[in-house]
């Protein structure tokens, strides 16, 4: 589709300043092209995706890349106006690594090409790359000048376009993850040419532009604006950010930092900007001390957008988040916190990911796994008792003070680390990168190996060295060994090839009281080095004393080997449980020994910390299903100890390590014989729909066992009453299903009609 001229692009144009095309001197005479080139909608033999080789190769090629970029949006048309001028230096043996130099440009319209002042009559371009013969190129600057078009996109990275529903207004946003740049614009989508974008955007009149830094000028013309921003600093291609749109707009700051919250303006009136405001505040405090490097950007904007699913993405200074995250209900199980971690973990990205670029996309696990485990630092530290409950401590309310004080953090922490076990456990020897649980798993234990000043120190040390560069993963670790004086290599050796998970499980024994021996056994594919913290457990001994199994003491322990003595033990009370992860610092599958084992079984629901409780579930559920804990005794300990439990995501968890349709291979149900399986799962549908009507109304208990109930139920009583639920035959106690909770429980029954 071509309309150029159009009423879209008519504004006075002085703003564009150096943006200005030579073949654009005026808006209503269109730029010297050649005919259209537009991709093919079923190409054939294009590469659609870059490899390392071909970006090493680049890189050597080019360097000191700028873009002035010019946009023409508006809330009609499918697809946008664009013009880009590039301005890269030629390095001096650019004509040795290869013949060609090409920009990545995915399934646009190329309407012209101006090289150096020339103008290209039939540019080389497939629908995927604009190339350039290196011969035409000068020796040092070249300047690009291109003017394009793009339709939104509707998957994927890219600019998307939303019209809202409920008010018809039209919003954009891009929605950038590796390589996605090149699907807004012509460019190096690579993301170790950082470069500077100075942008300038037309839209319509009552639209918020947001880019990467704040507005220099804006200029009214009619019903159109132009919106021009100074030159960013310098970026990966993954940093670039546009958003457009008729937003709904909150302003604060933090320490002269200009904040801004922008949403649909038929949604803004569920927005509290003040908690969104006060942790971004609590980010940018705690970040600039602990990585000693001041918060790099000129503004910290934050954008409820209408994305699919719970999606998060960070660009440059800016954030945006799914509306289904930003507006669940409050009572929903942790939908403060979630928010929160959230923030605080796309805040981070502003250091880790923009400040300092990975060199290649193999190299992102290192900044999401930072990311992930600091956030959660951050998070579990704003509402610590060092804080007197933190600036954050709001996000707990009505919950336990033991959970207000910086306990619910890691315990999230360790439902994102599960998922890493689980990954592992799916696979026989885990290679490649890892995921970013796993990541922030291990840099968790790393931490705790290093000790947190040293890891600290690193941290520090490494954005001191390598703000606004391009990095490998080893430079950050080289930045860790400089700061603890130890050598790291065997860490990340064992660490990050693969490999099968550890097992860790203690052999102890007592005398008179007290430990006479006590060894700690790693089992696995190979031993690693590793350090915990082992938890003795006692039980009090004295009449009438209240049950509960408690920490008598913990020990830290480094290991390495098969087995390795615990000399710090020795003489110590005799324990009636021994854990050896206590505060899950370990990255490892905890086995229990027999007489831990047996005291599990009696005592775990008199274990108050959530933690603890959560951990010593997850070890009884591995050992039942490696057969080292029958499955019959796990199933009844769980039925016998469900209807108890009051923590919303412990119930979650064991139901779904119970049974779980989706994931059978892992439910410990599984591991029973069929009738016992049979009528386990019959006991269990009884159990869900009973601790559903009578939990208390609307809680997070309540709402955990509606969703535990809706994953879970199999049995074809069980069944019907769901579609009782769905269709309005029955009701909950309390609780009126909401849009999402229907939409879960509309899964289980393709094709039924659900009462609204």
């Amino acid at each position: 589709m071509s309309h150029w001229p159009s009423a879209r692009n008519t504004l006075a144009v002085p703003l564009l300043g150096s943006l200005l095309l030579s073949a654009c001197a005026s808006p209503n005479v269109p730029p010297k092209e050649s005919p259209s080139i537009t991709a093919p909608e079923n190409p054939v033999g294009p590469r659609s995706t870059l490899t390392h080789e071909e970006a090493q190769t680049r890189s050597r090629q080019i360097l000191r890349p700028t873009y002035n970029l010019w946009f023409g949006l508006d809330a009609d048309h499918d697809d946008y106006e664009g013009r880009a001028v590039i301005n890269f230096d030629l390095r001096p043996k650019a004509r040795d690594a290869s013949k060609t130099v090409f920009l990545d440009f995915e399934q646009g319209t190329i309407r012209s090409v101006t090289l150096n002042g020339v103008h290209l009559e039939s540019p080389d371009y497939d629908g995927y790359r604009l190339r350039f013969r290196t011969a035409e190129l000068a020796p040092q600057t070249n300047r690009i000048e291109i003017a394009f078009s793009r339709a939104y996109a509707t998957t994927g990275g890219g600019l998307r376009k939303f019209k809202d529903p409920q008010d018809g207004l039209a919003y954009a946003y891009t929605a950038l993850a590796p390589f996605a740049a090149q699907r807004i614009f012509p460019c190096f989508d690579q993301p170790d040419l950082r470069a500077s974008f100075e942008v300038t955007v037309e839209a319509p009149q009552d639209w918020q532009v947001i880019s990467s830094t704040l507005e220099r000028e804006t200029v009214t013309a009619g019903e159109r604006r132009s919106w021009a921003f100074p030159p960013s600093p310098l970026l990966g291609t993954q940093g670039f950010t546009l958003h457009a749109g008729p937003y709904k707009t909150w302003k604060g700051s933090a320490e002269g930092i200009p904040l801004r919250l922008l949403s649909r303006r038929s949604v803004s009136g569920q927005v509290d900007a003040e908690e969104w405001f006060r942790t971004a505040r609590h980010g940018l405090d705690y970040y600039s001390v602990q990585f000693g490097y001041p918060y790099p950007y000129s503004k910290f904007d934050q954008l409820i957008v209408p994305a699919a699913g719970d999606t998060v993405l960070s660009a440059a200074a800016t954030a945006s988040f799914a509306e289904s995250l930003a507006f669940r209900p409050p009572a929903e199980t942790g939908a403060k916190h979630e928010r929160a971690k959230a923030i605080l973990r796309q805040l981070a990205h502003n250091w880790f990911g923009n400040l300092v670029t990975v060199r290649w996309w193999n190299g992102t696990w290192l900044t999401e796994g930072l990311a992930t485990f600091l956030s959660t630092e951050a998070l579990a530290r704003a509402t610590g008792p060092e804080r007197e409950l933190g600036p954050l401590t709001h996000l707990f309310e009505g919950g336990s003070q033991v959970r207000a004080r910086g306990k619910a953090a890691w315990e999230e922490f360790f439902l994102l680390k599960l998922r890493a076990y689980e990954q592992d456990a799916d696979r026989a020897a885990p290679a490649g990168d890892p995921s970013a649980e796993k990541a922030g798993a291990l840099l968790k234990q790393l931490s705790f190996q290093l000790g947190e000043d040293e890891f600290r120190d690193g941290v520090q040390r490494f954005f001191l060295r390598y703000a606004l560069r391009s990095v490998s993963p080893g430079d950050f670790f080289k930045m860790l060994t400089e700061a603890s004086a130890r050598d790291l290599s065997r860490w990340r050796g064992a660490w990050l090839r693969g490999g099968s998970m550890n097992t860790v499980r203690a052999e102890w024994a007592c005398e008179d009281d007290k430990i006479t021996r006590f060894v700690l056994i790693q089992g696995g594919s190979e031993p690693r080095p590793h350090r915990t913290k082992v938890a003795l457990y006692r039980l009090p001994r004295r009449a009438g004393s209240a049950r509960a199994l408690e920490p008598n003491e913990t020990l830290e322990v480094a290991y390495a080997q098969a087995k390795t003595p615990v000399p710090a033990a020795l003489k110590k009370r005799c324990p009636d449980l021994v854990f050896p992860n206590h505060d899950d610092l370990d990255y490892v599958s905890v086995e229990l020994d027999p007489t831990s084992l047996a005291t599990a079984q009696l005592h775990l629901a008199s274990v108050s910390d959530t933690l603890a409780r959560r951990m010593l579930w997850h070890s009884l559920r591995d050992m039942a299903l490696s057969g080292k804990f029958a499955a019959s005794d796990f199933t009844a300990l769980a039925l016998k100890l469900l209807p108890r439990e009051r923590d919303p995501g412990l119930v979650l968890l064991l139901c779904g390590w119970l049974w779980s349709p989706a994931s059978a291979h892992r439910a410990v149900a599984t591991q029973l014989p069929a009738p016992e399986r049979e009528k386990f799962l019959e006991q269990l549908d009884s159990l869900l729909l009973r601790s559903l009507e009578h939990a208390p109304p609307r809680s997070e208990l309540q709402l955990a066992w509606l969703e535990a109930f809706t994953n879970a139920v199999s049995t074809k009583s069980g069944l019907e009453t769901a579609r009782a639920f769905l269709e309005g035959r029955r009701k909950i106690p309390g609780l009126p299903l909401s849009t999402e909770q229907r939409a879960r429980l509309q899964q289980r029954f393709p094709g039924t009609p659900a009462v609204q």
